[in-house]
């Protein structure tokens, strides 16, 4: 799960990184797509991750785009 001060989601970041809650990260080559009717974070493959030099101060919970269902629009 990742997230900031808007809201949280869920990620599928396959590249191995050593990563620990809490660490404020920043994707790119990141997409949001719908997985089985819910919205997920994806690396692509040529897609990386890096610390941020800015930390996010505040993770809002109350907004939880994963948890809603979605119907992609082709």
């Amino acid at each position: 799960m990742i997230g900031d001060s808007t809201g949280v989601s869920n990620a599928f970041l396959p590249k191995k990184i050593d990563l620990n809650e809490g660490d404020s990260i920043v994707l790119f080559g990141a997409k949001a797509e719908v997985v089985k009717e819910h919205i997920e974070i994806q690396l692509a493959d040529r897609g990386r991750i890096e610390l941020s030099r800015k930390p996010v101060e505040k993770v809002s919970e109350e907004f939880n785009l994963s948890s809603k269902a979605w119907v992609p629009i082709e």
